[in-house]
């Protein structure tokens, strides 16, 4: 029977276990500023030493998120080169007075896979964070960098069919501080965070069930055990 008692209670803490697990583990999409239709004006240059220009864009979140995956989306203005991976600098910046930080709180360089969109022009780019990074709620600035030297220059960070305001932020190079200017005809550019939003899980009912067996066979075995040795 005390084996019985002790199966239980590991099928319990396993399912909790479980269930948090997969909580932890599902990406939802936590910020999104889809592309937009128009190809009249495809966006901002964003490269280090094509144009020595770096472009940040804003977004708010209502809580803390530990953000794993970034899809953006841009397009070479010469030619359209073959799908292919590219080199990019990705960073994220605190807000302060509505432009970003000199500095910011993570950057890492990744190796992202182009996908020609249908319009044949320009390319989704999608890449996992070895070390996601948490982004604490209110407004933060992301900045992302074409820096492949294989590629040919002038790549643009394609504008936003959305407008959470109607300027991004632009410098020429590391320290120098941002100014405010137009992404274009819409003022954002497109970009995807998808991560976990950091709120407490809430075990489900069957969970709950299981663990409060397990610890109620546990109470019997510990009790039992007391007995034994008060006899």
């Amino acid at each position: 029977m005390p084996h019985a008692k002790h199966r239980i209670l590991c099928l319990a803490l396993i399912a909790v276990a479980f269930c948090f697990i997969s909580s932890a583990a599902r990406a939802d999409v936590i910020f999104l500023q889809p592309p937009a239709s128009d190809l009249s004006d495809l966006g901002a240059y964003s490269q280090p030493d094509a144009v020595s220009q770096q472009i940040a864009d804003n977004f708010a979140l209502t809580h803390a998120a530990l953000i794993a995956h970034v899809q953006w989306v841009g397009a070479y203005s010469l030619l359209s080169p073959p799908e292919k991976n590219a080199n990019f600098l990705l960073r994220f910046f605190h807000d302060t007075s509505g432009l970003p930080a000199r500095s910011p709180f993570y950057e890492a360089s990744v190796v992202a896979h182009g996908t020609r969109l249908p319009d044949g022009i320009r390319y989704q780019f999608d890449v996992d964070l070895i070390d996601p990074v948490v982004v604490r709620a209110g407004a933060s600035w992301l900045s992302i960098l074409e820096t492949d030297p294989t590629t040919e220059p002038f790549w643009q960070w394609n504008n936003s069919i959305f407008t959470l305001t109607d300027y991004v932020a632009r410098r020429n190079s590391d320290g120098d501080s941002w100014r405010q200017v137009s992404a274009g005809i819409r003022g954002n550019v497109a970009f995807t965070l998808l991560g976990t939003q950091e709120v407490t899980p809430v075990p489900e009912p069957t969970t709950m069930l299981l663990l409060g067996t397990g610890l109620a066979g546990l109470g019997g075995v510990v009790r039992r055990r007391r007995q034994g040795r008060e006899q």
